[in-house]
Protein backbone atom coordinates (compact mmCIF):
# COMPACT_ATOMS: atom_id res chain seq x y z
CA UNK A 1 0.00 0.00 0.00
CA UNK A 2 2.80 2.66 0.55
CA UNK A 3 4.25 1.91 -3.10
CA UNK A 4 0.80 2.87 -3.99
CA UNK A 5 0.87 6.39 -2.06
CA UNK A 6 4.66 6.93 -2.60
CA UNK A 7 6.64 5.41 -5.90
CA UNK A 8 9.83 6.31 -4.34
CA UNK A 9 9.63 3.51 -1.54
CA UNK A 10 9.89 0.20 -3.97
CA UNK A 11 10.37 -2.53 -2.15
CA UNK A 12 13.83 -4.34 -2.71
CA UNK A 13 12.51 -7.18 -4.25
CA UNK A 14 10.92 -5.30 -7.11
CA UNK A 15 13.76 -2.32 -7.41
CA UNK A 16 15.61 -5.30 -10.04
CA UNK A 17 12.23 -4.82 -12.41
CA UNK A 18 12.71 -0.82 -12.11
CA UNK A 19 16.48 -1.23 -13.42
CA UNK A 20 15.56 -3.50 -16.34
CA UNK A 21 11.96 -1.24 -17.56
CA UNK A 22 14.34 1.75 -17.36
CA UNK A 23 17.64 -0.25 -19.19
CA UNK A 24 17.66 1.01 -23.06
CA UNK A 25 15.97 -1.57 -25.30
CA UNK A 26 18.03 -3.77 -27.30
CA UNK A 27 17.32 -3.88 -31.18
CA UNK A 28 16.21 -0.97 -32.79
CA UNK A 29 19.00 2.04 -32.19
CA UNK A 30 18.29 4.88 -30.11
CA UNK A 31 17.61 7.78 -32.99
CA UNK A 32 17.27 11.35 -33.03
CA UNK A 33 14.03 13.34 -33.88
CA UNK A 34 12.32 14.71 -36.85
CA UNK A 35 12.26 14.05 -40.52
CA UNK A 36 15.64 12.20 -40.51
CA UNK A 37 14.73 9.66 -37.97
CA UNK A 38 12.20 8.49 -40.35
CA UNK A 39 14.96 8.34 -43.32
CA UNK A 40 17.46 6.26 -40.77
CA UNK A 41 14.30 3.42 -40.17
CA UNK A 42 13.76 3.39 -43.34
CA UNK A 43 17.26 2.53 -44.28
CA UNK A 44 18.02 0.77 -41.47
CA UNK A 45 15.05 -1.69 -42.57
CA UNK A 46 16.18 -1.62 -46.24
CA UNK A 47 19.31 -2.83 -44.90
CA UNK A 48 17.72 -5.24 -42.87
CA UNK A 49 15.48 -6.89 -45.02
CA UNK A 50 18.64 -7.32 -48.06
CA UNK A 51 20.98 -8.63 -45.69
CA UNK A 52 18.30 -11.30 -45.00
CA UNK A 53 17.47 -11.88 -48.39
CA UNK A 54 21.44 -12.20 -49.27
CA UNK A 55 21.51 -15.34 -46.12
CA UNK A 56 18.83 -17.03 -47.17
CA UNK A 57 19.99 -16.68 -50.85
CA UNK A 58 23.18 -17.74 -50.14
CA UNK A 59 21.61 -20.70 -47.92
CA UNK A 60 20.14 -22.10 -51.19
CA UNK A 61 23.17 -21.44 -53.10
CA UNK A 62 25.37 -22.95 -50.56
CA UNK A 63 22.59 -26.10 -50.74
CA UNK A 64 22.72 -25.92 -54.28
CA UNK A 65 26.93 -25.93 -55.04
CA UNK A 66 26.97 -29.33 -52.25
CA UNK A 67 24.66 -31.04 -54.74
CA UNK A 68 26.11 -30.34 -57.88
CA UNK A 69 30.18 -31.39 -56.36
CA UNK A 70 28.02 -34.31 -54.99
CA UNK A 71 26.53 -35.51 -58.57
CA UNK A 72 29.81 -35.05 -60.18
CA UNK A 73 31.89 -36.78 -58.10
CA UNK A 74 29.18 -40.11 -57.95
CA UNK A 75 28.77 -39.76 -62.13
CA UNK A 76 33.33 -39.57 -62.49
CA UNK A 77 33.07 -42.62 -60.09
CA UNK A 78 30.60 -43.94 -61.77
CA UNK A 79 32.56 -43.83 -65.45
CA UNK A 80 35.66 -44.92 -63.90
CA UNK A 81 33.74 -47.87 -62.59
CA UNK A 82 32.20 -48.92 -66.09
CA UNK A 83 35.80 -48.05 -67.59
CA UNK A 84 37.24 -50.71 -64.99
CA UNK A 85 34.82 -52.87 -65.86
CA UNK A 86 34.67 -52.89 -69.54
CA UNK A 87 38.88 -53.42 -69.46
CA UNK A 88 39.20 -56.21 -66.88
CA UNK A 89 36.41 -57.69 -69.20
CA UNK A 90 38.26 -57.33 -72.53
CA UNK A 91 41.91 -58.34 -70.32
CA UNK A 92 40.00 -61.33 -69.22
CA UNK A 93 38.61 -62.25 -72.34
CA UNK A 94 42.16 -62.12 -74.18
CA UNK A 95 43.79 -63.99 -71.33
CA UNK A 96 41.26 -66.43 -72.00
CA UNK A 97 41.83 -66.83 -75.76
CA UNK A 98 45.52 -66.88 -74.96
CA UNK A 99 45.35 -70.19 -72.61
CA UNK A 100 43.17 -72.14 -74.85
Amino acid sequence: IDTLINPTKVPRRLACFREVASAPRRGFPKLGSGPFRNRRRTTYYMVREARLTFVEGGAAIRIQKCWRGYITRKRLQDDIALTAHETASQLQSRFRRYIV
